[in-house]
């Protein structure tokens, strides 16, 4: 009887949410008294220990006083892995126009989530991060799969180091660039962004994607390899080429500026419309 009453009082008294096989639980019950060691209560949800973690609820921060400061979980550790397990995390900011035409705050710099220009070693993976300034930010080389990035006042997903990785995930009706991409981005898809649907920073790797309908160029490459992606309808040009850029494969058709601008290495045929790209 004294270990079930003594065991009812740690549960009451709180302590790290603990999902299955110690994956450490986030959720919106736990974010307003501090989910785990270093996370204070209220948002951002920190994590600062290495380790993975899982959302257990969706996170909304929609009523957040500041729409473009808002932050969903502050990420200043390395070697962590956050799974959110199909939840989305959803700030107050709202986008209209297809492309993006406006939205409802300026980019503040908050985010759905984001990391610290110390942190390395991070996956974030299998969600939704909605209505923020920016969706997803890594100053470093994270690993990103599976998330859907929308309705962001400034970037839906932007890596910052060249081990960065994008991987089957969306950015759509973002306010200015669907992916910032330092690093390499894989089978995802930029639609209906105000700008840029992929801006590849040098020394990037763009291979499976499509970007389509988005107010600007389809891709910009500099310094940089393209290789089998789709440029469709954009309202700029289809390709943004500049110095030692390099591609092939690619399907560049109905662009409203034209094709391509600017000139790269082709390293096998790509498709401008109904001829070979010169």
């Amino acid at each position: 009887m004294k270990l079930l009453k003594l065991a009812l009082m740690l549960l009451l008294c709180g302590g790290p949410a603990m999902a299955a096989e110690g994956v450490l639980q986030i959720n919106q019950t736990c974010a307003a008294v501090g989910c785990f060691d270093g996370d204070l209560p209220g948002f951002p949800v920190t994590i600062t220990h290495a380790g993975s973690y899982r959302l257990t609820s969706n996170l909304d921060l929609s009523d957040y006083g500041s729409p473009g400061y808002a932050l969903g979980i502050q990420v200043n550790g390395t070697d962590i892995t956050i799974d959110l397990n199909g939840f989305s995390i959803q700030g107050g900011i709202t986008c209209t126009g297809t492309p993006v035409t406006s939205c409802s705050d300026a980019a503040e710099g908050g985010a759905g989530i984001k990391t610290s220009s110390a942190s390395y070693g991070v996956a974030i993976r299998n969600g939704h991060v909605n209505g923020f300034s920016d969706g997803v930010y890594c100053y470093r080389d994270c690993t990103i799969e599976n998330i859907e990035a929308s309705g962001n006042a400034s970037n839906g997903i932007s890596i910052q180091n060249t081990f960065g990785l994008i991987r089957n995930s969306s950015a759509r009706g973002n306010g200015d660039y669907g992916f910032l991409v330092t690093g390499t981005i894989i089978d995802s898809v930029a639609e209906g962004n105000g700008t840029y649907g992929i801006f590849m920073q040098p020394g990037g790797i763009a291979r499976g994607n499509t970007s389509r309908r988005n107010g600007g160029n389809g891709f910009r490459c500099y310094s940089c390899l393209l290789h089998n992606n789709i440029s469709y309808g954009n309202g700029g040009y289809g390709v943004e080429m500049g110095s030692r850029a390099a591609w092939g494969g690619n399907l560049v058709s109905d662009n409203d500026a034209g094709a391509i601008t600017g000139s790269g290495l082709s390293l096998t045929p790509n498709r401008c419309d109904t001829t070979t790209c010169p």
